[in-house]
């Protein structure tokens, strides 16, 4: 034995003797003679060195060797020295070499000569699963785990009006908490910060004068029987009491209604002065607790291995998909060295709950408490703050969002997480899981707003980052990333003023444009999260007037014939569905209005945290700058074709003509064009105008695009034609080439990517257009390859070419309608942006399950119920029967009633569109069985107690009477029972809520 040393390459010629686990790596022997047909190599990674027991390999070779490569992959970190034997062809074998000793194998020697093999671990992977993927809302008891024993208040978003309060009356809660009873000052309720003993305590609450209130309402302070120096530090359960209107207006319709709006939340008020709510209960949800199973989540995180086979799990960080709208201290995600998870959520457990509730902006939109003379606090007190509906309150209505049917919009979360192994010693480890694999850059783009507006007009209306064209001139393109990644309230990504400018076309006429959003991603997705602040502008403080933005389309862009000079570029539209939208259906019966006499339905996207979801198309492909730009993003190079161009040779100038709309055009000639251009494209109008830039030879700064105006540069013959729109004597003479040039013409489709800017300037006049970058008498310009932008060394220049100039990324263009206001005005406020399929990442729906009251609705008919069980029946030999009940099967109400109307009338619309009308009524239930919303009904015994059936509706039968325009419509609907609660004559809660499988017996139930 010679010698064994280590390599990256088959070859064995780049010497590395280190490796990261699961990198291949070549063993390179040399052998004293060339006489070896066979060895034995084990490699160190078994589970000893004894041929029983060791990681080894025989390579046979059919002729004698002095020489042998033989590659192995390490899966577990370490230092390796390998064990090697040979056989001649002789037969006779050798002796055991290695460079470390061992007694496992004889005989043996030493041989410093053998190179060890270094493995580190690799990257390690984060997996996180998921219990209860769709959660309902819960009580979030974390802020006391992180801050200790605190106040707790009430409070009610200003939802309804005075008149609406009256309908409810006294609101009764009834809260089982842990408190601790200060050692300090038994007088006062305070946060108890030195010690205290802990109890669990129920207590009743009773809320009277609630229109009047502009404070939150201290449970302890507010108990029935008050309670004195003590802290709570956890709730355990909350009942609202009296969710029900009793006596002789139990089925007003109006009255009725209020409860399903009706929002009641605890709060607590945390170190940083800020309200943080803990829960809330309504009238179609009255009960929760924490022992409640589908109120919380479970990570997992037990899943996620470190690369090395012999590296343990160590630590896990965690985003709990709660953004910054719980305090800091409050396991609030942040990040450390720019790409990992600092330790503000690190723990060693594998799993971890998570319990959600409503989460508003603690502090308030745009991080301030008031608007003028309106709170925009979601939670506050004082004057602005009141409890009730009024001037002061629209931005607080438009944080508490409520669908069709009084519920709060489906709230989602995005979870995610990361391991640190035991091979890392900190959080920013090499070998820490990665939560940047499909990272992606954002950028918005204005599209330019004008062709003169910038400080050297040649860029006006060609440039992103024009030079002059600022915020104040409605350019807001800007780069994104940073801000899109990291977690707190100065790293938002601005819609301010969203297509707030007034975009002009040449002539300075007003033009339609749009701004996006230009996300790129390492990796195919199908699935984009965005965390945003709970904000419906308008949408619920004054509907009729509602404005805001909607995504106008999500489009991924196609590539064909990549990297070749006949390669294109396109938006493609494709379906989406945005869970980051609201909606609202109202009937417009405006006389004046061009709807009305319909049901309109308004909507707004990024108006709450969520997911933007489509198909994987099979054409979308990665693709870079250089490549958008003929192979040449950033360069002066006019001289090479590189792969996406071709030099056509032969071509004199002919001609130069004037086009009425784009100005000068040059002809060029050429007996064997034809052919040239023939053995690259199949027809003229591939060429079309306005795809190919050109530069002549022996010529430097002059930019041509192939056309003829708006028509084919290529006539299909041996005639090229180039757009230059304007001459200039000395700075870009194209009217002063002649002769024979070659021409090189490139594939340029960053304009169908980065869609705006003109690839035009207006020159002295505006049918006079000169190409992109091309110099007038304003002065020189050296060209340089970068279209859209001017800049590289800041700003959206820099980030383009910095993440995209040479790397293949997969570009997704999200087209946002609508406006929004400025800097200072409340808007849609977006604070992270991730992909949302990768396996260290899930999505959680969190859900509102407040029941919609059938209460309300004018039953003219009987109500049908039917109660059973289920019972187990046996009979033994000798005859004895056995009869026992196991259990209530699912039952089923149902309800008959009429929809009543006049629709020969002119006011029919107006009257029967109303809610509370028959007709009405009868538009809600098929809105509620087509949207499967749950829903409850109040059956009074006759003892003047309320049985509450909770459940669904199941199908709606209808029939319209014979009798002309006001024809009696008949509908009759089944509702399936899902549980089942007590309430007494006063419609307070006799009982706990029971699934309809499990009440206890049947004295219970009847």
């Amino acid at each position: 034995m010679s010698s064994m040393d280590w390599y990256s390459d088959s070859g064995a010629t780049t010497a590395d003797a280190t490796a990261t686990v699961f990198d291949k790596r070549y063993a390179k022997f040399k052998f004293n003679r060339r006489d070896v047909v066979a060895q034995y190599i084990d490699w160190g990674d078994g589970e000893g060195r004894a041929v029983d027991t060791a990681n080894y390999q025989w390579s046979q070779y059919p002729s004698p060797v002095q020489e042998s490569i033989v590659p192995h992959t390490y899966t577990a970190s370490g230092n390796y020295d390998v064990i090697v034997q040979t056989i001649n062809q002789k037969g006779f074998a050798s002796k055991y070499y290695c460079s470390s000793s061992t007694d496992e194998v004889s005989p043996f020697e030493i041989s410093t000569r053998i190179e060890r093999m270094v493995v580190s671990d690799g990257e390690a992977t984060g997996i996180i699963k998921c219990e209860n993927r769709t959660v309902k809302s819960g009580i979030d008891n974390t802020i006391f785990v992180a801050e200790g024993p605190r106040q707790v208040y009430v409070q009610i978003p200003p939802i309804l009006n005075s008149t609406e309060y009256g309908y409810i009356g006294t609101i009764k809660l009834r809260i089982t908490a842990v408190l601790v009873d200060s050692t300090r000052d038994a007088s006062t309720n305070e946060a108890v910060v030195v010690g205290g003993s802990r109890r669990v305590k129920t207590f009743d609450v009773e809320l009277s004068s609630v229109a009047s209130k502009t404070a939150p309402v201290n449970v302890l302070d507010g108990a029935t029987t008050e309670i004195d120096g003590a802290a709570i530090v956890q709730i355990l359960k909350v009942e609202y009491r009296n969710p029900k209107i009793t006596g002789s207006y139990a089925s007003d319709y109006t009255r009725n209604e209020v409860f399903n709006r009706l929002k009641i939340f605890l709060t607590v008020k945390a170190i940083d002065d800020e309200y943080y709510p803990l829960t809330y209960v309504t009238a179609g949800a009255p009960i929760k607790s924490v022992d409640d199973l589908y109120r919380y989540i479970t990570m997992d995180f037990s899943q996620s291995r470190a690369k090395a086979s012999n590296v343990a799990n160590s630590k896990y960080r965690y985003d709990n998909g709660k953004v910054f709208f719980r305090p800091a201290g409050d396991y609030q995600w942040n990040i450390t060295g720019t790409n990992y998870f600092n330790n503000n959520t690190r723990q060693t457990s594998e799993v971890r709950r998570v319990d959600y509730t409503y989460m508003p902006r603690p502090d308030g939109l745009r991080g301030s408490s008031t608007y003028g003379v309106s709170g925009t606090l979601a939670f506050g007190s004082g004057a602005a703050y009141p409890w009730v509906s009024g001037a002061t309150t629209p931005y607080i209505m438009d944080q508490f969002a409520l669908d069709d049917f009084g519920r709060f919009y489906d709230q989602y979360h995005l979870i995610r997480n990361s391991m640190q192994p035991s091979s890392s010693a900190d959080a920013t480890g090499s070998t820490v899981s990665s939560i940047i694999a499909n990272k992606p850059y954002v950028f918005r783009i204005t599209p330019p707003v004008n062709w003169t507006g910038s400080s050297d007009d040649r860029e006006s209306a060609t440039k992103i980052d024009a030079q002059g064209m600022g915020t104040s001139e409605g350019n807001f393109t800007a780069d994104y990333t940073s801000e899109a990644f990291n977690n707190g309230s100065s790293n938002e990504v601005g819609f301010t003023e969203m297509n707030g400018a007034t975009f002009q076309d040449i002539a300075d006429a007003t033009r339609n444009a749009n701004e996006y959003f230009l996300l790129l991603f390492p990796k195919k997705t199908n699935q984009i999260f965005f965390n945003m602040t709970n904000y419906a502008n308008q949408l619920m403080s004054d509907w009729a007037n509602a404005t805001g933005i909607t995504i106008a389309g999500v489009y991924y862009l196609g590539v064909s014939q990549s990297g070749t000079v006949n390669q294109t570029a396109e938006w493609k539209a494709t379906e989406f569905e945005d869970t980051t939208s609201i909606s609202k259906t109202y009937p417009n019966t405006t006389d004046s209005h061009a709807l009305s006499g319909s049901y309109v339905t308004k909507e707004l996207s990024f108006a709450k945290s969520g997911y933007v979801s489509f198909d994987i198309p099979d054409d979308w492909q990665s693709i870079s700058l250089d490549n958008l730009c003929g192979g040449y993003f950033d360069s002066t190079n006019d001289i090479n074709t590189g792969s996406s161009g071709v030099l056509i040779t032969g071509g004199t100038v002919e001609a130069f003509t004037t086009n009425g709309t784009y100005g000068g055009v040059m002809e060029v000639t050429g007996a064997t064009i034809s052919d040239q251009m023939e053995a690259v494209f199949n027809s003229a109008n591939e060429v079309g105008a306005f795809k190919y830039i050109a530069f002549p030879s022996g010529t430097t700064d002059m930019p041509l695009w192939v056309g003829s105006g708006a028509t084919n540069g290529w006539d299909g013959a041996d005639s090229l034609f180039f757009n230059y729109g304007e001459t200039d004597g000395d700075y870009y003479d194209i009217e002063g080439l002649s002769g024979e040039k070659s021409w090189l013409l490139r594939r340029i489709n960053i304009y169908d990517v980065i869609d705006g800017p003109s690839k035009v300037y207006s020159g002295s006049t505006a049918i006079l257009l000169p190409p992109v970058d091309a110099g007038n008498s304003d002065g020189p310009i050296t060209w340089n390859g970068r279209y859209v932008v001017q800049n590289i060394s800041s700003g959206i220049g820099k980030a383009l070419k910095d993440a995209w100039e040479t790397t293949d990324l997969y570009a997704l263009k999200i087209v946002v309608s609508g406006t929004t206001g400025g800097a200072t005005v409340p808007r849609p406020e977006m604070w992270n942006v991730f992909d949302a399929t990768e396996g260290n990442v899930a999505v959680v729906r969190e859900i509102d399950d407040s029941a919609y009251t059938l209460n309300s609705l004018a039953i003219t008919s009987d109500v049908s119920v039917t109660r059973a069980g289920n019972y187990y029946t046996a009979i033994s030999r000798k005859g004895k029967v056995f009869i026992a009940r196991v259990g209530t099967p699912i039952q089923e109400i149902s309800f008959d009633s009429v929809a009543l109307g006049d629709e020969s009338l002119s006011t029919a619309f107006s009257t029967s569109s109303a809610e509370s009308s028959l007709y009405g009524h009868l538009h809600k239930v098929r809105e509620i069985q087509s949207n499967n919303v749950r829903v409850y009904w109040d059956e009074k015994q006759k003892d003047g107690t309320f049985v509450r059936f909770w459940g669904v509706i199941k199908n709606i039968e209808e029939s319209l009477g014979v009798g002309g325009p006001r024809a009696i419509m008949s509908y009759s609907f089944t509702m399936t029972i899902e549980e089942i609660a007590l309430l007494n004559i006063d419609g307070d809660f006799m009982t706990g809520v029971f699934p309809i499988g499990g009440i206890p017996d049947v004295r219970t139930y009847s």
